[in-house]
């Protein structure tokens, strides 16, 4: 008598989801992509960029009301105009009671400048307060030159990437967490 040996092949269902459910959740991500990359991404931005700024510029003894001036616009970050890239604006908008731009100033420097008394009065000259509280005049005070700070433009050069990789790992989570669901 021979051996009759049956083989049977067994199949396993596994618990995917149907291919309907799977396109509902592609076209969610699709509809909320754009509303969690901005927010996202403003979220990253403070906390890299902002917070980064701030720091250096107490470091370098910059007064508080220039340091808390800077800020990320509200609704500054925005796609680019392909849909491609994130947008953002950092403003510092400190300025003196007589209109001078300190933030701008502390960002870009200034040069060496000369303020003259006018001449076209009778006793030509320059008053102001002296380190010790007396009046102190002079026909011509030099302001020195300034070295530009360059806070707002090198850490945003220098945070750029740490940025990118930290909207790449939460746009990653977040996709996974909607397809999971």
């Amino acid at each position: 008598m021979a051996n009759i040996v049956l083989s049977k092949k067994d199949y396993l269902i596994l618990n995917v989801p149907q291919k309907s459910d799977i396109r509902l959740r592609v076209a969610q991500v699709k509809l909320q992509y754009s509303g969690f990359a901005v927010f996202t991404a403003t979220k990253i931005i403070n906390e890299e960029i902002i917070d980064t700024i701030q720091r250096k510029m107490e470091a370098a003894g910059i007064s508080k009301k220039i340091v808390e001036r800077t800020y990320l616009l509200s609704k500054a970050v925005s796609f680019g105009a392909r849909g491609r890239a994130i947008e953002f604006y950092v403003k510092s908008d400190y300025v003196s009671e007589k209109g001078f731009p300190v933030a701008v100033m502390i960002e870009r420097g200034r040069k060496q400048y000369d303020i003259t008394a006018k001449k076209n009065r009778p006793n030509p000259h320059l008053k102001f307060l002296g380190e010790d509280g007396s009046p102190v005049f002079r026909r011509k005070v030099k302001i020195p030159r300034k070295p530009a700070g360059r806070f707002i433009s090198d850490t945003i050069k220098e945070k750029r990437k740490v940025c990118q990789e930290r909207l790449n790992t939460e746009t990653v989570k977040w996709i996974n967490h909607i397809m999971r669901r």
